[in-house]
């Protein structure tokens, strides 16, 4: 037998066993289909959960994308400059 908030648990044998034979109670306690509402909730928010954690997860692969992309091109930049300053410094050096 389990355990249902707010409900005896005889009550809740008796539902059991009412589901059982088939049969559907017109005098059954309301928390016992609160308590059907919450996990039915409950599932609908875990699925919620996870379809907005793969949506966030492609947008994250469209942003590590771009910065892979303006990374390189950055990089490429950044030795150019590099190479320019090493130049200069080493006229300077010269003169």
């Amino acid at each position: 037998m389990r355990a249902v908030r707010g409900v005896s648990q005889h009550a809740v044998a008796f539902k059991t066993t009412f589901q059982h034979l088939g049969i559907i109670s017109l005098f059954l306690p309301a928390a016992l289909k609160r308590e059907g509402e919450r996990k039915k909730r409950k599932e609908r928010e875990k699925e919620r959960k996870k379809e907005k954690e793969e949506r966030e997860g492609k947008k994250k692969k469209g942003k590590e994308r771009r910065k892979e992309k303006e990374g390189g091109e950055r990089g490429e930049r950044e030795e150019e400059r590099r190479k320019k300053e090493e130049e200069e410094g080493g006229r300077r050096k010269e003169k």
